[in-house]
Order: C-alpha cells, then sequence, then structure tokens
C-alpha cells in the first residue's frame, strides 16, 4: 500500500483513480488494530506523534518549496478528526456507526476533496470486523462492487464507498503472497511522510509543480528508503519499539 502511495506521486492520474483507496487499507488496519488492542482511551494521545511530525513535515515543506500544506496531510487531518469521533463514541457499536456517518457527511457537506471521507471508510470496516469477528464475503464484496459501478453513469462520487471492502478483501488477499514485504513495514510511516519530500529534489512528482521522470522517480524511491531506515533505525520518536 505504501509503494501504492509512492506511485499515486509519482502519476496524478493515477492518483485520483486509486490514491484513497491504498489508503483506505491503512485506515482499515488502523480499525481493527485500535479495537482489538482496546486503544480508545488512548486514541488521543497516540494522536501526539502525529501532530508532531505533522508540523514538523509542514515547516520543511515550506522551508523547502514553499508549501505549508504538504502532500499527504490531507490524511492528518482527516486521520485526526476521525480520532476525536472515535474516542468518544466508539464505547457503543451503533452510536459510532451514527457518528461516523454525520464525520462522512461533514467532509461531503464542506465538498472536501473525496479521499477526506472514501478512505475513512476502511476505519469503520476495520472496526466492525473487530466488533462482530466477520468481514464481507466475496459475494458480497462482488455485489457490493457491481452497485458502485454506477458511478460511471451517475457520477456520484459517493458509490465509490461500495468499492472499498473488494479493494480491501483484494489487498489482504494479495498480501498473503507478498509476506515477505513485512519485513519493511517499520519503514512504511516515515517512508510516507517524507518520500515526495525526497521526490521534490528531483523534480519527479506532480505535487510540488514537477514531472514524471524515470531517473528521479528510481533515485527517489532508493534515497526515500534510505531516509525511511535512517529515521526508524537512529531516531526513537519514528520507532514504537525505542
Amino acid at each position: 500500500m505504501a509503494l501504492g502511495v509512492f506511485f499515486c506521486h509519482l502519476f496524478e492520474q493515477f492518483n485520483s483513480l486509486f490514491g484513497y483507496f491504498f489508503v483506505s487499507v491503512f485506515f482499515f488496519l488502523s480499525g481493527y488494530g485500535m479495537e482489538k488492542t482496546s486503544s480508545r482511551l488512548r486514541s488521543l494521545k497516540r494522536l501526539v506523534p502525529y501532530l508532531v511530525t505533522f508540523s514538523f513535515a509542514a515547516v520543511l515543506y515550506y522551508f523547502v518549496y514553499g508549501d505549508w500544506f504538504f502532500p499527504g496531510a490531507w490524511f492528518f487531518v482527516s486521520y485526526f478528526s476521525l480520532m476525536v469521533v472515535y474516542r468518544f463514541f466508539a464505547a457503543r457499536y451503533f452510536v459510532f456507526v451514527f457518528a461516523f456517518v454525520f464525520y462522512e457527511l461533514f467532509f461531503v457537506y464542506l465538498q472536501f476533496p473525496c479521499s477526506y471521507w472514501i478512505s475513512p471508510f476502511g476505519f469503520l470496516m476495520g472496526f466492525c470486523v473487530a466488533r462482530t469477528r466477520s468481514f464481507f464475503s466475496w459475494i458480497e464484496c462482488l455485489v457490493l462492487f457491481s452497485i458502485g459501478l454506477l458511478i460511471f453513469y451517475t457520477h456520484e462520487l459517493l458509490f465509490l464507498l461500495f468499492w472499498v471492502p473488494l479493494f480491501i478483501r483484494l489487498s489482504l488477499y494479495l498480501s498473503s503472497f507478498f509476506f515477505f514485504l513485512c519485513t519493511f513495514s517499520v519503514i512504511s510511516y516515515p517512508f510516507f511522510v517524507f518520500h515526495t519530500f525526497v521526490l521534490g529534489f528531483f523534480g519527479a512528482t506532480w505535487t510540488l509543480g514537477g514531472s514524471i521522470s524515470f531517473p528521479g522517480s528510481l533515485f527517489g524511491f532508493l534515497l526515500s528508503l534510505l531516509l525511511a531506515f535512517f529515521l526508524w533505525r537512529f531516531v526513537p520518536f519514528f520507532s514504537k519499539k525505542r
């Protein structure tokens, strides 16, 4: 999923079509993990590291690129507001479901980009899976996906929500074939935060006014990996074990 986000910041059209689906998996894992570890009461405390990272990255991007709202900042805004809703309404199952619906409609009403409200749908799914110990079957996912195909006729973005269950189920299924990549999971967070910053050095990301280039993309990817590993290995802030 982190690689998917990386490619989204290389190809603008790819980002417009699939970006929020990749991030929905991270939301799903968060919703499931928060419930399985009973972390609701600690959810706001968990936001502190994210806010520190957000502030540092915003200053860094502005200092170098003249852009306060760095690429990926929407994730922090969406996740922060969702954690507030989760903290105060998730004690009861149906109360949180209704609160989540209003949370989603809030972003839709304010006409925020669709990534703000499509991706967090994964969190609700993870929450429900942890509470009910059940998940959409393949048939149910395909039925919902078929309903979502109506987007091609109505151009109604809300129908994209019907595609999230199938995408998450496919992602979880395919992960069993790429289990060796879990070794890199420890650096996914610093990689997510700073890869666009590195790509900007090579002018290889549309998010900072650049354009796609193979050498810039390759060097940006390798340097992003090295930077993410360095932050995880030597900066305790980016390592839960340290």
